[in-house]
């Protein structure tokens, strides 16, 4: 199924605005399911939600290993890796079992990363065409 790319501008007007591959999604935990817009971050090994999605979905982060978030400027603030949740893209009907982690940070929303989620899709960026393509495999 193909997606277009989403425009955003930065916060300084000076810069030039950009986009990214932003991928209307369903997630799934016990009961509860929640419709999120993450972006496919291909330089994260792990899927990377706000802690608030975790207090949405019910998830109970007390027991949940607590996981060091790399990035550019070094180490940040720990994460709260949950095995399994459940997501499904919008559009296309397959829910899958992704490992997720959360964390409290202002600065990142959603963000959907290599493992699990790249091992149940197919994504082909074209961003000079402002689309993306992702296929279940």
């Amino acid at each position: 199924m193909k997606f277009s790319y989403t425009s955003y501008f930065p916060a300084l007007p000076q810069l030039k605005h950009n986009k990214r591959p932003e991928l209307p999604i369903e997630v799934f935990f016990g009961e509860r399911k929640i419709k999120i817009t993450p972006v496919i971050d291909t330089g994260a090994d792990y899927s990377l939600f706000n802690i608030e999605y975790a207090k949405d979905l019910g998830i109970d982060l007390n027991n949940a290993l607590k996981l060091p978030v790399m990035g550019i400027g070094g180490m940040a603030n720990e994460s709260f890796l949950v095995p399994e949740i459940e997501i499904q893209i919008i559009g296309i009907d397959k829910k899958v079992k992704i490992p997720a982690a959360f964390i409290d940070s202002k600065s990142v929303d959603a963000l959907l990363g290599q493992l699990g989620f790249f091992d149940y899709f197919k994504v082909v960026f074209e961003k000079y065409n402002n689309t993306f393509e992702v296929k279940p495999v």
